[in-house]
């Protein structure tokens, strides 16, 4: 049985970005937060090196949005490929009723 929780992540190059993208899902009700952090990506892309900084979005919402997530942040999203991943997660039964009543029913 698929847990019915779950935390998505992307990527963006700007602060700014990753913060549009997190408030515009949370006023969608599509996640219940949204955290941001500083990382460094080392990747290639058109066939060369790249390193650079960029800032990542982790997102707690239910399992059964996720589609409906993905779609809205390969339309919004400000790269031509987004890093779009998904991970189910466990704990606490009173954060998880919080995802529950932060999100779209």
């Amino acid at each position: 049985m698929e847990s019915r929780h779950i935390q998505i992540e992307t990527t963006f190059e700007k602060y700014d970005d990753a913060k549009l993208m997190a408030d515009k899902m949370r006023d969608a009700s599509l996640i219940a937060c949204g955290q941001i952090s500083e990382a460094t990506s080392i990747y290639d892309w058109e066939g060369k090196r790249c390193e650079s900084k960029e800032f990542v979005l982790k997102m707690k919402t239910r399992s059964e949005l996720y589609y409906d997530c993905e779609k809205f942040i390969l339309k919004h999203h400000p790269y031509k490929t987004p890093q779009i991943t998904k991970t189910t997660i466990s704990g606490s039964e009173a954060f998880f009723n919080w995802i529950d009543t932060s999100t779209v029913k």
